[in-house]
């Protein structure tokens, strides 16, 4: 499958309803303690340890497939909670009282970087109290990546174990060999340690978003790859359905950002337009990353959830900021089956814990080239841009006639066009049909389909998104289900996709940050969706009850965030690792 092109963008920092919004009274039976967030903290007996967010890095970090996407692996970046420690370290925490089996989960890696070729050995051991002599419940060997690049990829490290009072958890770095162990040696990484119950009884129910990329909302009820009736069962009324809710915006970042601030104001997108018209050079765009505020993916974590997003778009990259709350943030190849069957890998290690996960399959985006065809799309027509340099075109800061001219073909191609991306979305249906249908009738399970905003096929004389505020790319379809969701389908009123994110914290029964206030069962006084990717005739819509209003288009106004920033001295030294110099 040819990969989808997607330019570099940006050199940037990581950075109703039945609930009530109420903390549940009592503990978090199912964590208890985490290195980065709950209980008793490390005591460091030799050595240190210093909190991180740990990025394993790949060449296609931030970057298009377009080298070719079999050449690419299958996890193009995977950036995680973590602590370092430099070997010989050893620290220890103190096991929470707990009755019955205990869970220890987590990972390790070791960076590259120029050190001492030693391995190293990542170990875990469980003290008792009144042993002499610790039991090892985990270890992991991590030879030089320089010699063996698999070392620098996240391991696995559990362990299941009973503790009595007192017993104690130490984790030990050091070099592997004799006479090796108390010399330096190079950093070992470890992700989201944690002690969980392994059957924690009562907890809030799980939380599936499914985010699809450019999904038009007339195109969740495809004739034999229906998603509505996928995620809402046979008859398609099992949960709420919202068919014309607006878009935060009509591209990406910004439509992302809200979903994860339940605002309008995030400041992440691109800055002002360059002075001057479109010139067909290529436009630095100024992207601008998320400001400092709450986001729902850390109202999930405070609330002891695992959280964890699997994307498939280098504008969802950790320099967004996007990835704040997620314990793992990863980017996966574009291969819709690939990406459904590291979702449902992760979902299943983590089931000892209430989860939140956010799966984004990138088709339909552009290029349209369905990755799994089916018996109806065995005779699709080839694809009318192949050979058309449409990648760099988007590149440019082009204006509207500019982009209505490149993209203005002959009736029969644009047919096709159609046709091969209805294809695409047959194609995330089946990748996605057996595992959702697994899973949706679950009691303690919300499950929802989200999409970051749509895409123009000529019906108003454009082509694809960012660049006009028409319903087919401002308006999107929002499907719900689970717990305390009110069935029916929500047609009219400005129903706002930024709302989503409020409403899930409602029906797990979870506080809800500053600024989470709308509520998905009942519309609010306007929706608006904004920023326009490209030079546009319009600069934003504004929906209310009266009707829609267009904003004018100011090449001045950008997204009013802060600027996209170096790499923190972490990820600047997993972007050395990879040849980049002074960002990518």
């Amino acid at each position: 499958m040819k990969g989808r092109v997607l330019l570099l963008l940006a050199a940037a920092a990581p950075l109703g309803c039945s609930g009530s919004g109420q903390e549940r009274s009592g503990a978090r039976p199912w964590r208890l303690w985490s290195a980065a967030r709950e209980g008793p903290a490390p005591v460091v007996e030799t050595g240190s340890l210093r909190p991180l967010r740990s990025s394993r890095l790949s060449p296609w970090f931030g970057r298009s497939e377009a080298a070719g996407p079999d050449e690419a692996p299958r996890i193009l970046g995977d950036t995680r909670d973590a602590v370092a420690t430099p070997a010989p370290t050893r620290f220890r925490v103190e096991v929470p009282a707990a009755a019955g089996l205990l869970r220890l989960r987590g990972a390790v890696r070791r960076p590259a970087g120029a050190f001492p070729p030693h391995p190293l050995r990542a170990e875990v051991f469980l003290r008792r109290p009144g042993e002499e002599r610790p039991r090892s419940l985990a270890a992991r060997i991590l030879p030089d990546p320089r010699e063996q690049p698999a070392a620098a990829d996240w391991q696995a490290l559990a362990a299941d174990f009973e503790a009595p009072a007192g017993a104690v958890l130490e984790f030990v770095a050091r070099n592997e060999g004799p006479g090796l162990a108390d010399l330096p040696g190079a950093e070992v990484h470890w992700a989201e340690l944690e002690i969980r119950r392994s059957a924690p009884g009562p907890r809030p129910p799980d939380v599936l978003l499914v985010t699809v990329d450019t999904l038009r909302a007339d195109h969740l009820d495809l004739e034999g790859a229906s998603l509505r009736e996928l995620f809402l069962g046979g008859s398609g009324d099992g949960g709420a359905w919202w068919p014309r809710a607006l878009s935060p915006s009509i591209w990406t970042l910004p439509s992302y950002a809200s979903l994860f601030t339940a605002r309008d104001d995030h400041g992440a997108g691109r800055g002002p337009f360059p002075a001057g018209g479109p010139d067909g050079a290529p436009d630095p765009r100024d992207y601008r990353i998320l400001d400092p505020l709450p986001t729902l993916a850390e109202a999930f974590q405070e609330a002891g959830y695992a959280t964890a997003m699997l994307h498939q778009n280098p504008l969802l990259e950790p320099w967004t900021g996007l990835d704040r709350g997620f314990g793992r943030y990863a980017r996966l190849r574009d291969r819709p089956a690939e990406a459904v069957a590291e979702a449902r890998s992760w979902w299943e290690e983590h089931e000892g814990s209430p989860r939140f996960l956010v799966l984004h399959l990138m088709a339909p985006h552009l290029p349209y080239d369905p990755e799994l065809p089916g018996a109806g799309d065995a005779a699709l027509p080839p694809d009318p841009l192949e050979g058309r340099d449409w990648a760099g075109f988007l590149s440019a800061d082009h204006g509207p006639e500019e982009r209505r001219r490149f993209f203005d073909l002959p009736e029969e191609e644009r047919e096709a066009l159609r046709r091969r991306y209805a294809a695409e979305v047959r194609s995330v249906h089946r990748a996605l049909e057996p595992w959702i249908r697994e899973l949706r009738d679950r009691s303690d399970l919300l499950l929802a389909l989200h999409s970051d905003h749509g895409e123009e096929h000529w019906e108003h004389g454009g082509f694809e998104h960012g660049h006009a505020f028409v319903p087919e790319v401002a308006e999107v379809g929002l499907l719900l289900r689970g717990p305390g969701v009110r069935p029916g389908v929500y047609r009219d009123g400005p129903w706002r996709v930024r709302d989503l994110g409020p409403t899930l914290l409602r029906l797990a029964g979870l506080p809800l940050p500053p600024g989470f206030e709308g509520d998905l069962f009942h519309p609010a006084p306007e929706a608006r969706c904004l920023q326009p990717l490209y030079r546009a005739e319009h600069g934003g819509l504004v929906r209310r009850p009266g009707g829609d209003a267009f904003l004018p288009f100011d090449p001045q106004e950008g997204a009013g965030g802060r600027p996209a920033q170096t790499p923190d001295p972490d990820l600047a030294a997993a972007l050395a690792e990879l040849g980049y110099a002074g960002g990518y």
